[in-house]
């Protein structure tokens, strides 16, 4: 019974040295001095200097811009030298104020042929 007393307090105290020598390794977040009252830093301490350091952020993607509805419209179409229908679409707007329209396919009124209306930049309506 006394060996087994005597066991149990050099085992105490073999871990008690080893978690002294362990809690005395600190890593890059670890504090560098003590804590507060004078006590070495712990495992604690190191988590906290880890959870407090500043870490690096990416910068934020550049913004696409968004899509506009433009709703339906009667447009001057040059190549036929009239007005066309265009039905309501989605297009970009720049940041000058203008918009990129896709190019389309239109239906010709009155049942003609349809008719292609070319994208590009258009003043904003």
């Amino acid at each position: 019974m006394k060996n087994l007393r005597l066991a149990m307090i050099v085992a105490g105290l073999l871990v008690a040295q080893v978690s002294g020598a362990f809690g005395q390794t600190m890593g890059p977040g670890a504090p560098q001095s003590g804590a507060p009252g004078g006590r070495p830093p712990d495992a604690i301490d190191h988590a906290r200097g880890l959870a407090t350091q500043p870490f690096n952020t990416l910068p934020l993607p550049p913004q696409q811009p968004a899509e506009r509805y433009i709703p339906e419209k009667r447009m001057y179409s040059p190549e036929l030298g009239r007005d066309v229908q265009v039905p309501g679409h989605f297009a970009q707007p720049t940041p000058d104020g203008r918009v990129i329209e896709p190019p389309m396919i239109v239906p010709g009124p009155q049942g003609r042929a349809p008719v292609y209306v070319p994208g590009g930049e258009r003043p904003s309506q």
